[in-house]
């Protein structure tokens, strides 16, 4: 096997493990416990590998005081120095009442390939990979980037679809979507899926300040697909593209916990898996 087979079926290892623990816990009111357990599920993946010495750079974060994949933690015996971005447990609400949405992710790159982010919120904006790259900028107001997206996709603004996370901090941005008559997806949680619909063009736009893990973890995703790498954000002051997030060749793999993204939660021991890797996407069925 290449390192990208190897980043595949390791990365898909982990996050089958990890949704399967947490959906233990789905339904049952626990978001600590079912976090915990795909925390300990994937850390006893990674610490098994006998083919890669991992390096955590997107993990538990610094606000949780995780004592276990937090960033900077090394696990594995291997010689293969690799970086990984992991959230073990997206959307622990959703998994906790069991509503959609709720993933396990894993994302693998060679050493140095992932931006080592601290647990803080980025801006972020995405819009279709098949879109003429740079047409819509960060720095520019909401109502400035949804007149140039109708321009180019030639329709009205009212045409456009447009996602926003449901925070009261985009109380302005859903104001001014609204009164140019844009249609409006607001969503409770999951803006790391938000982000990669926007990129393959599920829908118009994707908007708003969530964490920067999710926006790193999305950046890979993008990387993989085909096409202009659509996705800007701001962290910490900085503007920056796909290719300043994933420097290296990298996987990424979903694994539904509950029902998101026209992928099954658990079910009758089989769970749904979506793998981006540089040569394709694809979506895969495994027994747990």
């Amino acid at each position: 096997m290449n390192n990208i087979d190897i980043f595949e079926s390791t990365a898909l290892f982990c996050t089958t493990s990890g949704a399967g623990a947490a959906y233990e816990f789905a339904g049952l009111g626990d978001e600590n416990a079912a976090d915990k357990a795909a925390v300990d599920s994937i850390r006893s993946v990674l610490s098994m590998q006998s083919y890669l010495r991992a390096h955590i750079v997107i993990g538990e974060g610094e606000r949780d005081k995780a004592p276990m994949l937090y960033r900077g933690e090394i696990l594995g015996s291997g010689g293969i120095e690799v970086d990984i971005a992991v959230d073990p447990l997206e959307c622990t609400t959703s998994c906790s009442k069991f509503l959609d949405g709720a993933l396990s992710v894993v994302a693998i790159s060679e050493s140095g390939g992932l931006l080592e982010s601290p647990d803080v919120y980025m801006e972020k904006i995405a819009y279709s990979s098949n879109l003429p790259s740079g047409i819509l900028s960060i720095e520019n107001s909401c109502t400035e980037n949804i007149k140039l997206l109708a321009a180019v996709k030639g329709c009205l603004p009212s045409e456009l679809k447009v996602m926003v996370l449901n925070r009261e901090r985009h109380k302005g941005i859903i104001k001014e979507l609204r009164s140019l008559n844009v249609r409006v997806i607001l969503i409770e949680n999951g803006d790391l899926v938000g982000v990669i619909r926007a990129a393959l063009g599920e829908i118009d736009l994707y908007i708003g300040t969530g964490g920067a893990p999710e926006g790193v973890l999305a950046a890979v995703a993008i990387s993989c697909m085909k096409g202009n790498r659509n996705f800007y954000c701001k962290l910490q002051g900085r503007i920056m593209g796909v290719d300043e997030i994933v420097k290296k060749p990298s996987v990424l793999s979903m694994t539904a916990v509950t029902d998101c993204w026209g992928l099954r939660g658990f079910e009758k021991n089989m769970c749904q898996s979506v793998i981006f890797t540089p040569s394709c996407v694809k979506r895969v069925k495994s027994i747990c």
